[in-house]
């Protein structure tokens, strides 16, 4: 009877992690829907837009060149550029809570092995990148960012982006969207810096460009402006990419208890067989003593 009760109680415990692990599916499903829609379509966009600003921040750093080269003065030019602090920045989008998926650990192994070759800066966001950052690289500091609700605040959002402007070079590490079955970890400089793979290549064309009103204003806009929106952009890629993993694991999550089930549920008709038995045994041995 104990054994009944027992396998009873596991498949009550299985039936509510299947019914759970549905709910967080429907939630992540529909939240991935609300996200996949607007992300897809400006991705391009906001790609088109960073190849844009790595292409103005290149110019202006060539005008400063060729001011130098004329012998001019380049400090009134610079004074009209946003101050920066001239330190590199390495940003961690992660999760809040867990049950994501694998996508997570493969952003924070990628940022990992980041980390070991640089010693920039740190900012994270999301209480999984902070657990992460501290148990791998303890003593070492950062600045982390977090919000109690799903998506962070507009308040939080602002913070963010008036601390990341004033870095020279940003970069942020997160998980991409490519299907709903994957997602890959991706890193993104949002502050027009050059790609690494473009500068161990040869020099692409470089073209001449024509800033109106000068090509300080154009930059000073894409490092305010341009730069919040790209932020912002590489925040709902990250989302989605969580949103989509989650479905996917709580797929697997489902399937595992419902095979569990169906075991169990053998696993009881055994037991009751079993105690069916014991009972005819017991009936039989009680009527031979009578005898």
């Amino acid at each position: 009877m104990a054994k009944i009760k027992s396998v009873q109680q596991d498949i009550y415990t299985t039936i509510t992690m299947r019914e759970l692990a549905q709910a967080f599916q429907e939630i992540a499903l529909a939240n991935m829907q609300k996200e996949r829609v607007s992300v897809i379509n400006s991705r391009t966009f906001a790609e088109e837009l960073s190849e844009v600003f790595v292409d103005t921040r290149t110019s202006y750093q060539n005008f400063l060149e060729m001011m130098v080269k004329k012998k001019k003065k380049t400090d009134a030019i610079e004074a009209l550029r946003l101050k920066k602090n001239g330190k590199d920045v390495l940003v961690l989008l992660t999760a809040n809570d867990a049950l994501y998926g694998d996508i997570v650990s493969k952003v924070l192994q990628t940022f990992s092995l980041a980390m070991k070759q640089n010693t920039a800066d740190v900012v994270i966001i999301g209480r999984m990148g902070k657990n992460f950052f501290e148990s791998a690289f303890p003593g070492k500091e950062y600045t982390y960012f977090v919000s109690d609700k799903e998506h962070l605040s507009p308040d939080v959002l602002n913070q963010i982006a008036a601390k990341l402007v004033m870095y020279e070079n940003v970069k942020v590490y997160f998980g991409k969207f490519l299907n709903v079955l994957k997602q890959e970890p991706q890193s993104s400089s949002i502050s027009g810096e050059v790609p690494m793979e473009e500068k161990a290549t040869e020099e692409k064309e470089q073209y001449a460009f024509l800033f109106e009103p000068t090509i300080q204003d154009v930059l000073s806009f894409f490092e305010t402006q341009i730069f919040s929106s790209l932020f912002k952009q590489t925040l709902h890629e990250s989302d989605l990419a969580l949103y989509a993993s989650r479905v996917v694991t709580m797929e697997r999550v489902g399937q595992v208890a419902q095979r569990q089930l169906v075991q169990l549920k053998v696993s009881l008709n055994y037991a009751k067989r079993m105690e069916k038995d014991k009972k005819q045994r017991d009936r039989l041995a009680g009527a031979a003593l009578w005898k």
